[in-house]
């Protein structure tokens, strides 16, 4: 028993007792087995997702026109769900998407797929963001009233000189100017939820000047700056107004 045996058993022994111990021992280990292919299977799967949760993702790095993008993703977690993705619309125009999925795991990642084909769907509605905003509330009906993903939409304009927005609910994303300091893109509307019927959304439009800068980001960013009495948007914005003012 110490050396991890089964069990045992003494002379003269039971033929009765003996094929019992025999089955049980069998039974146990096809248990083993089914529970270790049961493993491997949801390993698979989960680096399926996670490859899949990835190919999601833009490039980290782009320069489109005389607009600098640069994304950066590192999940606390084997999936997540959070997403950002952005594409050119005509020269010195970017639509940009920030997003978080409530929750983790598989479910989150597998929403942040509709919420990227939402996106990626609104070309003919030029990526206008209320556009963005309420082609993913139309694509969540299939889901349950407990799922709801917070997100900001937006197209930078370079000619226009603005920024168009819209924040369903998200943590306020920041403009950065070298003269103007930091400002606040604060939420437009409520969270987007199948739970949530004839929602509205409004957009606005912020003033961008060459040389500025948009700072958008998940609440896993602030988490990270938060302190005892602080959320970490406070943080967020010091360093943000040092790194202006240092011209970095």
């Amino acid at each position: 028993i110490r050396g991890r045996a089964f069990y045992f058993i003494q002379k003269p022994f039971d033929r009765e007792v003996l094929q019992t111990l025999v089955e049980r021992c069998l039974e146990l280990r096809w248990r083993r087995l089914e529970s270790r292919q049961h493993v491997e299977r949801l390993e698979r799967e989960l680096a399926e997702a996670r490859a899949f949760q990835q190919g999601l993702l833009p490039l980290p790095d782009m320069l489109i026109d005389q607009l600098s993008v640069s994304c950066r993703y590192v999940s606390c977690a084997e999936l997540g769900g959070d997403l950002c993705d952005y594409v050119s619309i005509g020269p010195g125009r970017v639509a940009l998407l920030v997003a978080d999925v409530m929750g983790h795991g598989v479910s989150a990642a597998m929403l942040t797929g509709v919420v990227k084909s939402a996106f990626r769907a609104s070309s003919p509605d030029g990526y206008e963001p209320r556009a963005v905003v309420h082609r993913l509330w139309s694509n969540m009906d299939a889901f349950g009233s407990e799922r709801f993903v917070t997100m900001i939409a937006a197209v930078v304009s370079l000619e226009e000189g603005r920024v168009d927005y819209v924040n369903a609910g998200h943590p306020s994303g920041m403009i950065v100017g070298r003269t103007r300091g930091v400002s606040p893109l604060p939420s437009t509307g409520p969270l987007v939820s199948p739970a949530f019927r004839d929602c509205t959304w409004q957009q606005r439009a912020v003033a961008f000047e060459r040389g500025d800068r948009l700072f958008l980001y998940t609440d896993g960013v602030s988490d990270a700056f938060a302190g005892p009495d602080d959320c970490g948007e406070e943080s967020l914005v010091q360093l943000l107004t040092q790194h202006a003012t240092d011209g970095d």
